[in-house]
C-alpha cells in the first residue's frame, strides 16, 4: 500500500546502519526511475558509483553488461542496499544480478507486490507495515495541523473525523493535516466534505500508483468491481458472480491481495478506506462532470440522476441504487401483518424499510447494453421489463414491488437474483428456465406463497428463504441443483409448512442442518447424491425416505417413528439403518456370533486356515454377517457345512427339541443350506421355522442376497443364527423348510440349538471384553448383545404365521389359509399401507 511508511522506515534503517558496511546505496523511487528514458542503466550507473565510492558516474553500455558490473561489486565487499518501491522482477534481476552476496552482507526491498518474493533464492525476512493505531495517528495528525502533538479547541470534532477517515495510513495524515493548518473551521468541514467525494490529489497519486502497475487489465477491473460494489462481500459470493463475466476472480483476487490493494478477513473481502475510495475515484475521472459515461455507478444520488435523466450510456458496467440513501425522498415505512399480528421488518432486520413515491423508467436502463451489475433496492418502475440488458449477472432489487416478475425479464445470463424483502407472492407465473442461475435470495418476501419449479434452475447451488412466513408450497426439488453442504442455509425452520423435499443429485456429503430441522417434512428425497455418506437424524415427521443409488452411502438413522416408505436400492455401501439394520465384515463382528453361526467350524475344514485368534480372519474380508430381526445370517462358498446336530437331505429338516442335560434353555437356533445355482445371483423366497407345538411360524426373507462375481454354476452355504431367547421349549416340534426363487434347489440343510452354558473357558472373558469395546463402537461392530427395534422373540402368539421381511405389496396366505401378517424393521404391519423398503446390497462370492 502506498504511502504507509515504507520509505520512510527503510531510510531510518539505512543512516543509522550505512556507516557499518564497505560500501552502501539507497535507491529510491525505483519504479518511476526505470520508467524514464534508460531508467534501469542509469538506476545501474548509481548503483555502481555508491558502492565503488566513485566520484564519477559509471559508464554502461547496455543492461547486460550493467548486470556483471553489480555482481562483481555485491560479492566483493559488504554493502548496505537499499531498492525502494520494486515493482517488476526485470528491476531485481538489473540491480542485483545472480544474487551472489558478500558474506554480512543486507539488502532491504520495499515493494506493494508481495508476489515478488518468489524471486530471491533464499527466503527472505518480510514485514508488513501496518497502518497507524489511533494514538499515533492523533499525534501525527497534530504535528502537522497544529505544530503539537494533540488537537486544539474549537477543532476537537473535526479532527476526530479527518483521522477516522485516514484510517491510521500516515502520508494521508501528514497531506491533510498540512493542508488544514491555519484554516478556519468552516473550510475544515467544508474539505470534508468534498474528501467524501473527491480524494486528495497527492494521496490519490500515491496510491494509485498500486493500480496502475497491474499488469491485467482483468485484474484493474476486478479491483474496481469490488471497490465500487463488493467491499465486505463474501468472496465465495464474488467468486461465483465476477466468474460468469469472465474476469478470473479466483487468481485475481490473488493478485490483488498481493499488491496490498485488498485483503480477505473471516471470508469477507475487505479493502482500506483510502484504497476504495482511490479504485472509485479512478472510475469518476473517466468522466468528471458526466456520470452516465463512467464504467460504474455505485454513489446512489449519481444513479438516481442518471436514471431520472435517461443518462445511461453503453459504458455502464455496474450500477446501485438505493432509494433509502436518496436524502431527501418522500418516504412510508412498510408494516405487514402475520396471522392478525403486525410483523414488520425490523423483526428481522432490526432497522425500517421505506417505500418512496418515486417512479422510473424501464427505458431508462435500456441504452446500458453492457450493464452487468444491476441494484435497484426499493426503486418502483414502470414500462416493459424486456428492455432490460441482456447482459446482466447480477440483479438485486430489495423491496421489488411486483407480485410476480413478469416474463419478459432477459434472465439468460443472470447469475445471482437477490429480491430481499419483496412483495412477490410467485417469483414468476409458471415454468421458467434460468440456466446459469447460481444464487436465488428470497428471503423475508414475506408474501411469498410458493417457491419457482427448481427443473427450470439447472445450475442453481444457494437459496435462501428465511423470513419467508407464507411459504405454503408443499413440494421443493432442488435436485441436480449443483449444491454443496454449505450451499445450504443455517435454518429453514420458517418453512413450517414443507411436507415434501428433493435433494437428489447434489454434492452433500450428509444431510444438511436445515433439512433436519423442517416440522412438518413428510417426503424426504436424496438418490444419486455421489458423496452422501449418511443420512442422520432425519426429522420425526418424514414417513417417506428416499435415499437410493448413493454408491458412497454407509449409515442411515431414520426417525424415531416407522417409515411407511424407505427407499435404499443400489447403496452398495450401506452397512446401518440404525436400530433395524446392519452389515459388517467378519472382523467386526463378536467371536461368539462367529462361532455359533458355525463360521469357525467351516473356515477352518474349508481352507485349512487356523491361527492367532486375534488375526483369526483378516484374510476373510469378503466375508459380511447381516443382522435384521434378531437374526445373524452370511454366505460362504463351497459346499461345506458346519456340524450341526439336524441335517437331512433337500430343503426340509425336522426334529423335537431335546431337554437339556444341565437344565440349560435355548437361547437361539441355527437354520443352515447348501445350494447350488446356475444364476449369477440367487435369492432366497423365505425361509421357515414351524413350531407346530405352539401353532407359531416364523418366515424370514434375508434383505441381503448373494451374487457371483462370475458367470456359470457356483455352490454357496448359508449360514443363519436366530436369537429366540427362551421360546423354545423342551418338547417343540419344530420343522425348518426352505424356498428358494426360479429353478435353484437346496441339496441339503442342517439345523441346530444353541444354549445358554455354550460359552466356556477363556473364550467367555475375550467376549465379554469385545462385548464392553463394542460400547464406542455403535455403527461398526455388531455385537450378540445388541437390539433391534424388531425381532422375532417379540412375536410369538399361537395360532399365527408372521413373515419378517422388507418389500412386498400383498399379504401372502399360509397353509392353513390363515393370512400372515408382515413385519418390517419397524414391525407389525396393521394398516393398508405397504411399508416397501428396497435395501438391496449384494454380497458377493
Amino acid at each position: 500500500m502506498g504511502g504507509i511508511g515504507k520509505t520512510t522506515i527503510s531510510k531510518c534503517i539505512f543512516n543509522s546502519n550505512y556507516r557499518e558496511y564497505d560500501g552502501s546505496c539507497f535507491l529510491a523511487n525505483i519504479h518511476e526511475s526505470s520508467n524514464q528514458n534508460n531508467g534501469l542503466l542509469r538506476l545501474q550507473c548509481q548503483l555502481l558509483s555508491n558502492l565503488l565510492r566513485s566520484n564519477k558516474e559509471e559508464v554502461i553500455w547496455n543492461l547486460d553488461e550493467g548486470t556483471i558490473k553489480v555482481r562483481n561489486a555485491l560479492c566483493n565487499k559488504k554493502v548496505l542496499l537499499v531498492l525502494d518501491d520494486i515493482t517488476t522482477r526485470q528491476q531485481l534481476t538489473a540491480l542485483l544480478g545472480p544474487q551472489q552476496f558478500y558474506p554480512g552482507s543486507k539488502v532491504i526491498v520495499t515493494t506493494r507486490d508481495k508476489g515478488l518474493l518468489s524471486f530471491f533464492e533464499v527466503n527472505p525476512k518480510v514485514h508488513a507495515i501496518e497502518q497507524l493505531g489511533p494514538n499515533d495517528s492523533h499525534k501525527l495528525f497534530s504535528l502537522y495541523a497544529f505544530q503539537r502533538d494533540h488537537p486544539i479547541e474549537p477543532y476537537m470534532i473535526q479532527s476526530e473525523h479527518v483521522v477516522h477517515h485516514c484510517r491510521g495510513h500516515p502520508l494521508a495524515l501528514k497531506v491533510l493535516g498540512s493542508f488544514l493548518n491555519g484554516k478556519t473551521v468552516d473550510v475544515w468541514e467544508d474539505a470534508m466534505r468534498k474528501l467524501e467525494a473527491i480524494p486528495d490529489p497527492k494521496i490519490q497519486k500515491v496510491l494509485q500508483l498500486s493500480y496502475d502497475t497491474l499488469e491485467e487489465t482483468n485484474d484493474q477491473d476486478l479491483f474496481l468491481h469490488i471497490a465500487c460494489f463488493f467491499v465486505g462481500e463474501d468472496k465465495e459470493f464474488i467468486v461465483k458472480l465476477l466468474g460468469e463475466c469472465d474476469m478470473y476472480p479466483i487468481v485475481g483476487i490473488q493478485n490483488l491481495m498481493d499488491r496490498c490493494l485488498l485483503y480477505v478477513e473471516n471470508g469477507r473481502v475487505m479493502m482500506h478506506q483510502l484504497i476504495k475510495e482511490m479504485g472509485q475515484e479512478v472510475v469518476r475521472k473517466e468522466s468528471p462532470r458526466d456520470p452516465g459515461k463512467r464504467s460504474r455507478l455505485w454513489h446512489h444520488n449519481d444513479s438516481y440522476n442518471v436514471l431520472k435523466e435517461n443518462g445511461g450510456t453503453r459504458k455502464v458496467q455496474g450500477l446501485a441504487l438505493d432509494m433509502q440513501r436518496i436524502k431527501g425522498m418522500n418516504s412510508t415505512s412498510i408494516i405487514i401483518r402475520d396471522n392478525g399480528r403486525k410483523r414488520s421488518f425490523e423483526d428481522f432486520s432490526g432497522r425500517t424499510i421505506h417505500t418512496n413515491n418515486e417512479n422510473f423508467k424501464v427505458g431508462a436502463i435500456e441504452k446500458m447494453k453492457n450493464l452487468m451489475l444491476l441494484q435497484l433496492d426499493y426503486a418502483t418502475f414502470s414500462g416493459s421489463y424486456k428492455k432490460l440488458p441482456r447482459k446482466l449477472r447480477l440483479l438485486r432489487w430489495h423491496g421489488f414491488s411486483l407480485k410476480s416478475i413478469p416474463s419478459d425479464v432477459p434472465f439468460e445470463n443472470l447469475v445471482v437474483l437477490d429480491l430481499r424483502y419483496s412483495k412477490l407472492k410467485e417469483v414468476w407465473d409458471g415454468f421458467k428456465v434460468v440456466g446459469s442461475l447460481k444464487i436465488l435470495n428470497l428471503s423475508y418476501s414475506v408474501e411469498l406463497i410458493k417457491t419457482p419449479d427448481f427443473d427450470g434452475l439447472p445450475r442453481l447451488e444457494s437459496l435462501h428463504l428465511e423470513g419467508c412466513l407464507s411459504l405454503t408450497q408443499v413440494y421443493l426439488d432442488v435436485s441436480q441443483c449443483n449444491l454443496f453442504d454449505k450451499s445450504f442455509p443455517e435454518d429453514w425452520g420458517n418453512l413450517f409448512s414443507l411436507k415434501c423435499l428433493d435433494i437428489s443429485n447434489n454434492h452433500i456429503t450428509s444431510l444438511p442442518g436445515c433439512v433436519k430441522r423442517l416440522p412438518s417434512l413428510k417426503v424426504l428425497k436424496a438418490i444419486k447424491c455421489s458423496h452422501l455418506q449418511k443420512v442422520l437424524d432425519v426429522p420425526k415427521s418424514v414417513t417417506e425416505l428416499s435415499v437410493s443409488e448413493n454408491m458412497s452411502l454407509e449409515i442411515v438413522q431414520p426417525t424415531p417413528n416407522p417409515l411407511a416408505f424407505l427407499f435404499a436400492g443400489e447403496c452398495q455401501n450401506l452397512c446401518v439403518v440404525e436400530g433395524c439394520f446392519k452389515l459388517e465384515s467378519i472382523q467386526s463382528i463378536d467371536r461368539k456370533i462367529i462361532r455359533y453361526l458355525g463360521l469357525e467350524s467351516i473356515l477352518e475344514n474349508g481352507t485349512g486356515f487356523r491361527g492367532d485368534k486375534q488375526n483369526a480372519y483378516t484374510e476373510e474380508v469378503s466375508i459380511k454377517v447381516s443382522y435384521e430381526f434378531g437374526i445373524f445370517s452370511t454366505y460362504v462358498s463351497g459346499k461345506t457345512l458346519p456340524c450341526f446336530r439336524y441335517k437331512e437331505t433337500g430343503s426340509t429338516v425336522s426334529f423335537r427339541v431335546p431337554s437339556h442335560p444341565n437344565g440349560s434353555k435355548t437361547i437361539g437356533l441355527n437354520v443352515c443350506f447348501m445350494s447350488t445355482s446356475n444364476f449369477e445371483r440367487s435369492i432366497i423366497r423365505d425361509v421357515e421355522v414351524n413350531n407346530k407345538t405352539k401353532v407359531l411360524v416364523w418366515k424370514y426373507t434375508p434383505t441381503i442376497q448373494i451374487t457371483c462375481k462370475e458367470k456359470g454354476e457356483f455352490n454357496y452355504v448359508w449360514l443363519s443364527l436366530w436369537r429366540t431367547d427362551n421360546l423354545l421349549d423342551d418338547g417343540d416340534e419344530i420343522v425348518v423348510s426352505i424356498s428358494l426363487q426360479g429353478s435353484d434347489i437346496v441339496e441339503e440343510c442342517c439345523a441346530d440349538l444353541v444354549y445358554d452354558d455354550d460359552e466356556v473357558g477363556e473364550d467367555k472373558q475375550e467376549e465379554i471384553d469385545e462385548e464392553t469395546k463394542d460400547a464406542c463402537c455403535m455403527f461398526n461392530h455388531i455385537s450378540w448383545t445388541d437390539r433391534l427395534r424388531v425381532e422375532i422373540s417379540d412375536y410369538v402368539h399361537s395360532g399365527k404365521t408372521y413373515c419378517f421381511k422388507i418389500g412386498g405389496a400383498t399379504d401372502v396366505p399360509n397353509i392353513d389359509g390363515i393370512y400372515d401378517s408382515i413385519v418390517d424393521w419397524w414391525g407389525l404391519r396393521e394398516d393398508w399401507r405397504c411399508r416397501i423398503i428396497q435395501a438391496c446390497v449384494p454380497s458377493e462370492i
